[in-house]
């Protein structure tokens, strides 16, 4: 999870987040999808992140700008709008680094690698998480590898 910049206030969020844009589809806008979602994801976590994705599933997206960044994207789910949480159709993405971590200053203030034990505190706590991430974790979206409850 990282500590994202809101536009009004600081609350924790996912540790990446992108958005599809029309110039990502670059044969329409139905073609392909899941790799438009997939490029897009790799393009987030680079930018936001550092993380250089070199896979998904059995496309290969570029070479790795640095020994030690890369990272395996796996496609977690495909979630379509839920109303009083969210409004577009979500594709949501894990992928694991041991960084090094370059923060984009613009999208993310501070990142940290919690525990089970340490989400759960931040969630009871009173530091602001967003209502999206929450959501996520309430319906099992938990990294590989977290202990269940």
């Amino acid at each position: 999870m990282a500590g994202r910049i809101a536009v009004v206030d600081e609350h924790w969020d996912v540790s990446c987040a992108g958005h599809v844009e029309e110039s990502d589809y670059v044969r329409g806008p139905d073609d392909e999808l899941d790799a438009v979602y997939a490029a897009v994801a790799a393009r987030e976590l680079e930018e936001e992140l550092g993380v250089v994705v070199l896979r998904t599933a059995d496309t290969v997206l570029r070479a790795p700008a640095e020994p030690g960044l890369a990272a395996p994207l796996r496609l977690l789910d495909r979630i379509a709008p839920e109303p009083g949480v969210h409004y577009e159709q979500m594709q949501l993405f894990e992928a694991r680094s041991d960084g090094p971590f370059v923060l984009q200053a613009e999208e993310v203030e501070e990142h940290r690698l919690l525990t089970r034990a340490e989400t759960d505190a931040l969630l009871a706590g009173p530091e602001p998480v967003t209502h999206a991430l929450r959501w996520l974790l309430a319906r099992g979206y938990w990294p590989a590898g977290y202990p269940a409850r």
